[in-house]
């Protein structure tokens, strides 16, 4: 159990309507990012590990409306 003062991280689920699978499969493909990009505080163990980290295109998402 974790200490009253420590947040306990969760997993996101989420889906999306009107998006090219494709293109977006490629671009997560093209653009690998790890656990460490989520500069998250890790073991270590899990840096290198694959994570499909979305933050960039969300971004360019909320700047073009």
């Amino acid at each position: 159990m974790a200490p009253k003062n420590e947040l306990l991280r969760v997993t996101v689920s989420f889906s999306l309507n009107g998006v090219d699978r494709g293109r977006l499969l490629a671009h997560v493909n093209s653009n690998p990012s790890t656990y460490k990009d989520w500069a998250a505080e890790t073991a270590g163990k899990e840096d290198q590990m694959f994570s499909p980290y979305l933050c960039e295109p969300f971004q360019k998402a909320q700047a073009a409306g």
